[in-house]
This record gives structure tokens, C-alpha cells and sequence, in this order.
């Protein structure tokens, strides 16, 4: 056939039989199905990158929105929070392991802890001002959002005399956030990580080489207890090896992370409380204490390295003791 417009001309698939028409339209549909499915996957993922964004925006407030009718209370707080999220910067950007939601509630009642255990927030900006670079920057920002705060609360005293409550100003937060985020913490917490590092790996080092030295020793006192007859002198052998690890263990040289592990672990083998959350079928979640020791080592790193209070032998007995 002559078709007089090329417009009109069927396309090739005009031309094909029904079986083959059959197939394409079904996938066609397939096709289209999967695009749904890919756009509803899509948008679920927007949906939940939105909820968590959200969380984080409400968690930021929550952390930062004070409510307070005493005044004196009202901006000693004010102090303790702008403080707690300066070190809370700090100690993001210097964990080896990113947090999770469950690391960050343990890492500011950390800093709270921290921060009331030597002075308090007031006592510590002023001695961070004349300290290091980093902490003076973190003793400037808090000074000078700390003033705003003030500012507003004495202005809002004046004009409303007995104010029933006392709320932080929204302008003090959104800058002090700001200016918090270009905190440069690169150095700093490269050094941090750097240490922690070296602890976490002369500690999985030396239990190794222990586990291995210990494993030996048993072996060998096997292979005598095999050799004699005598029941009396074998459970000898065993229990000499048994007796001389157990000295090994008593006199070995041992870093602060090995010390806070061993720690960890008889607290979850005596405490109704831990035992559910690291004790599973019987043996204890090494990986998941070691988790938790590290999180608990990068403040005491961060205090030492920045110089936030002098880490001599007296202040690790006191945390080490604190911690129990």
C-alpha cells in the first residue's frame, strides 16, 4: 500500500503479529511496574532520609531549648550546653567508629559528667581561654553566645518583670550552631583517632599474643599429663599451667584500654543490669564491650591530648574508679 503522508505511514509495529504484540505490551507493563516500584522505593527512602533529618533537627532543639524559671539556673545551664556541644564536636569528629543514636546519649551524659566532675561549664571556659587553640576557639564561642543569651534574658526581665519562664534566644542557637560547624577539629582529632588507634591495637595485639602464649602452655602440660600413669601428678601439670597463667595475668604490664576492658567485663559478669546486654548464650559480647570501652577511652583521649585537665595517675584512679 501507498501511503500519501509519510505521517500516516504504520510504524514496524503495526506490521507484527498478535503473539508478538502480546509480549511487547506485557513488557511494557513489567517495565512500567518496575519503574513504580523503583519510584516507590525512591520515595520511601526520601520519606525516611526526611523522618531522620527531622529527628536530628528536634533532637538539636531538644538538646539546646532551655526552660527554666531561676535565673541563676537558667544560664549555668546555658553555659553546660553550649559547652557539652563543643566537646560534642570535638568528639564526633575523633571517634574511629562512627556513632550511632545510642553512642551519642552515652557520649554527652559522658561530657556532662566531664564537665561537672572538674568545676563546671563556667570554671572550664575560662580555664579553656588561655589553654590551646582548639579549646580557646570552643571557650570563644561559648563566651560569646553565652553573652547573647544573657543580653536577652536580662532584656526580657526588664520589659516583662516576673517572666514565668526562661527560654534560650532563637537567633543565639541558629549562630552559635553555625559558627560551631566551621570549628576546625581536623588536627586535633586526627591526633585523637591516631592514639586511639594505637591503644585499640596493642590491645587486640597482646590478647592475641596472651590467648596463643596460654594455649601453649595448656598444651604442653596436656602432652606431660598424657605421659605418666599417675593421675595425682597429671592434675599436677594442669593445674601448674592453670596457676602460671593465672600469675601472668596477675603481673602483666597492661595500657589504660586493657584495664578499662577487664573492668567492663567483671561488671557484666556481677551486674543484673549489663549481664542481658552483653551476655548472650552463655559468653560474653567482647566485640560489643570493646565497643563501649573505646567510646569511653576517646573522652579520656580527647581530655588528655587537648589538655582539658591534667590526665595524671591520681585523675585516671578517680575515672577509672568513677566508672564502676
Amino acid at each position: 500500500m501507498i501511503y500519501s503522508n509519510e505521517l500516516y505511514r504504520p510504524s514496524a509495529n503495526m506490521n507484527l503479529n498478535g503473539t508478538i504484540i502480546h509480549k511487547m505490551i506485557n513488557e511494557q507493563k513489567n517495565e512500567i511496574y518496575k519503574q513504580d516500584q523503583e519510584k516507590k522505593l525512591r520515595e520511601q527512602l526520601q520519606v525516611k532520609q526526611a523522618l531522620q533529618e527531622h529527628a536530628n533537627e528536634m533532637a538539636k532543639y531538644q538538646q539546646s531549648r532551655i526552660v527554666i524559671n531561676n535565673r541563676p539556673q537558667f544560664l549555668q545551664k546555658v553555659k553546660t550546653t553550649f559547652l557539652t556541644e563543643c566537646m560534642m564536636k570535638l568528639y564526633k569528629d575523633s571517634c574511629v567508629t562512627p556513632m550511632n543514636n545510642t553512642d551519642e546519649k552515652i557520649a554527652r551524659n559522658l561530657i556532662v559528667r566531664f564537665i561537672n566532675e572538674n568545676g563546671g561549664a563556667g570554671d572550664m571556659i575560662n580555664r579553656f581561654a588561655t589553654k590551646n587553640m582548639i579549646l580557646s576557639e570552643m571557650s570563644r564561642i561559648c563566651d560569646k553566645y553565652y553573652r547573647m543569651v544573657l543580653e536577652s534574658c536580662d532584656k526580657n526581665c526588664k520589659e516583662c518583670g516576673d517572666i514565668k519562664e526562661l527560654t534560650l534566644d532563637k537567633r543565639a542557637t541558629d549562630g552559635f550552631y553555625e559558627e560551631l560547624e566551621k570549628l576546625d577539629t581536623e588536627d586535633v582529632s586526627k591526633m585523637i583517632k591516631d592514639r586511639i588507634s594505637d591503644s585499640l591495637t596493642e590491645f587486640v595485639d597482646t590478647n592475641m599474643n596472651n590467648k596463643m602464649e596460654y594455649e601453649e602452655m595448656i598444651r604442653s602440660a596436656k602432652d606431660k599429663a598424657s605421659s605418666t600413669k599417675d593421675d595425682a601428678v597429671a592434675e599436677g601439670y594442669i593445674n601448674m599451667a592453670r596457676r602460671n597463667i593465672t600469675d601472668m595475668k596477675m603481673n602483666q604490664s597492661k595500657g589504660i584500654f586493657h584495664i578499662m576492658t577487664e573492668s567492663l567485663v567483671k561488671h557484666v559478669l556481677t551486674d543484673d543490669e549489663l549481664r542481658p546486654r552483653y551476655i548472650h548464650e552463655a559468653s560474653v559480647d567482647m566485640d560489643g564491650v570493646v565497643h563501649n570501652v573505646e567510646l569511653i577511652y576517646t573522652m579520656l583521649e580527647m581530655a588528655n591530648t587537648t589538655d582539658m585537665v591534667n590526665v595524671n595517675e591520681q585523675f585516671l584512679q578517680d575515672y577509672l574508679a568513677n566508672l564502676a
